[in-house]
């Protein structure tokens, strides 16, 4: 049975509190198809979290928002398990210690 998606968005905020990291909790007052969540970084950077439950699909206005998104060069990653959640975390852990990250995994 696939995670839900609350399940994958609530993991991700747990997973992040070792890190000393927040997954902000973002609801748009006027703009459908946002992201879920906002990450921010030490650094004044700032990734948006789509979650999704495996099986999902990201809507036309989600990709519209996602490419919108990145077109003002903001990161936009789609977690859709707790797996991708893991690896996000091992991502961002490996960022703060000052190593490359490639999140260009919006699918």
């Amino acid at each position: 049975m696939p995670d839900r998606e609350r399940d994958v968005e609530s993991y991700l905020s747990k997973a992040l509190t070792p890190l000393g990291l927040a997954a902000y909790k973002f609801i748009p007052d006027n703009r459908i198809g946002m992201p879920d969540r906002l990450i921010t970084l030490p650094d004044e950077r700032v990734i948006w979290v789509e979650t999704k439950t495996k099986g999902g699909h990201l809507s036309v206005v989600q990709q519209l928002r996602h490419r919108e998104l990145q077109q003002h060069g903001q990161r936009v990653v789609t977690v859709w398990t707790k797996k991708d959640v893991d690896k996000l975390v091992t991502l961002l852990h490996n960022e703060l210690d000052g190593n490359d990250l490639n999140l260009d995994n919006d699918s």
